[in-house]
């Protein structure tokens, strides 16, 4: 699942994304458009924030 819909689902905007997962709105923004690769701490921070399982966020079901 796509880290915009999971965003979206949550009811975040990117920049509430950022602030529960600790880290920068254009960061955020990134990843969602594949310009970067997540490091395992920011997946797991994101995770965290977002209440799902990290295995969705690496391509899981």
């Amino acid at each position: 699942m796509a880290l915009r819909q999971l965003r979206e689902e949550a009811g975040f905007t990117q920049r509430q994304l950022a602030i529960e997962a600790q880290m920068a709105q254009p960061a955020v923004a990134r990843l969602e458009a594949c310009e970067t690769i997540p490091t395992l701490a920011t997946l797991t921070r994101l995770s965290k924030a977002l209440g799902c399982d990290f295995s969705i966020l690496i391509g899981g079901e």
